[in-house]
């Protein structure tokens, strides 16, 4: 099953030009540069169009433009996965390639001025959000033109952190230099986020913190998304979603899945992501007695899949609250998390558990023994959905695009 699986995931995956087609799907107007019934002129640009970061983008530019706003996305090509690609193709936005490196290098001054003069050409912008730390210093070097600068930097705290000490006090210097210069809004996803701003210099007025979620989250129903898995009555199945590098964690998953296997027959896993980790991630599952217990799925998107599991484990160390935990909870799927994750800032509503990243294969244990406590948790989850629905992170982030778009 483990390998039938992960051929159905590339069979869905994208190729990396496949997308070219996909632009420019929408006409784009004259350029009024003025708030009123057409809306706000607005330009997301992102260089990390991957997992959570390229979906929070998707959705906030689908979002946005569905509200009447004009909208430009601006995204490098070679640092985008396959979800992210294969989704503008039903955006409704002005979608520019521009190839940004992932790690820093002299060539961020080329890619800033190239970024200046589509700026420039697309232009004025009332509001340009840029996002991820390198988006947001490509952005600011760049200058926006006019346009007031939004920075999400999404899990600030994980820049820099597997590079050496010379590398992380640069990164830091370059933050607390664009933050008190060329920031006017710093968004941060969870009080974590917050406080590292403050750390870096941003004052209160200009941080923001905007929980990601909002009102749209669907999925397939519980029913069809196990049929779908090939789930059996009686299977638990436990899942893990996002991309696999060292800060998800996917190979703690992994170890903790197989524990349970070992426990218990009636233990499934669903893996939906791939990343820099899959190789190390298939050679575990392919040692283990269990491969044929996996479901490995690349490229498609969650909400097809995440009503059919019984439990999502969050494993990673780092990051904002994920999309996989939000789509999770909101319905009804509970969740156990390490304390390390945003995770921790939903959670607190419910629907789930927090450990550290030790405890968490005998967390996992406990719940899967007792099936009284799993079936709480899933109440709690569904209780916990209401709050996720109302926690709308398009209306807030709209409000503040309005507010700063009136200042300039």
């Amino acid at each position: 099953m483990f390998l039938l699986a992960e051929a159905i995931g590339k069979r869905h995956s994208i190729p990396h030009n496949s997308s070219r087609s996909c632009l420019m799907k929408r006409s784009v107007g004259p350029r009024s540069g003025a708030i009123g019934s057409q809306g706000m002129r607005l330009c997301q640009v992102v260089e990390a169009a991957v997992g959570d970061t390229g979906r929070h983008v998707v959705e906030l530019t689908r979002a946005l433009a569905t509200r009447g706003h004009d909208l430009t996305l601006i995204y490098s090509p070679t640092s985008a996965d396959s979800a992210f690609r294969h989704s503008l193709c039903d955006i409704r936005a002005e979608v520019v390639p521009l190839p940004i490196e992932r790690a820093a290098s002299w060539r961020d001054i080329p890619a800033a001025r190239s970024l200046g003069r589509m700026l420039a050409k697309r232009g004025p912008f009332e509001v340009l959000h840029a996002h991820h730390a390198k988006a947001g210093s490509v952005a600011r070097l760049a200058g926006t033109g006019g346009a007031a600068l939004v920075y999400s930097p999404h899990a600030l705290e994980a820049a820099g952190r597997d590079r050496g000490v010379a590398a992380r006090s640069l990164i830091e210097l370059g933050e607390r230099l664009l933050g008190a210069t060329r920031t006017d809004a710093f968004v941060a996803a969870n009080p974590a986020e917050w406080d590292d701003a403050g750390r870096l210099g941003i004052d209160v007025e200009r941080r923001h913190l905007i929980a990601n979620g909002n009102q749209t989250v669907t999925a397939r129903p519980r029913s069809e998304a196990r049929k779908a898995l090939g789930a059996r009555d009686g299977d638990c199945w436990i899942g893990f979603i996002g991309r696999l590098t060292p800060d998800t964690a996917p190979l703690l998953f992994v170890a903790a899945a197989l524990g349970a296997m070992r426990r218990q027959s009636n233990v499934r896993a669903l893996i939906l992501g791939d990343g820099e980790q899959a190789v190390l991630v298939a050679q575990a599952i392919a040692a283990s007695d269990h491969a044929h217990r996996f479901v490995w799925l690349r490229g498609i998107a969650t909400k097809k899949w995440i009503a059919g599991i019984d439990l999502l484990v969050v494993p990673g160390r780092a990051g904002a609250v994920d999309h996989g935990v939000i789509e999770a909870v909101a319905v009804g799927v509970p969740v156990i998390a390490t304390m390390a994750t945003g995770a921790r800032q939903l959670l607190g509503e419910g629907g789930g558990q927090l450990c550290g990243s030790e405890a968490l294969p005998a967390l996992l244990l406990a719940l899967l023994a007792d099936p009284t406590r799993l079936v709480r948790l899933r109440k709690e989850a569904v209780s916990a959905a209401r709050a996720v629905r109302d926690t709308d992170m398009v209306d807030r982030t709209e409000a503040l695009y309005v507010r700063l778009a009136a200042r300039r």
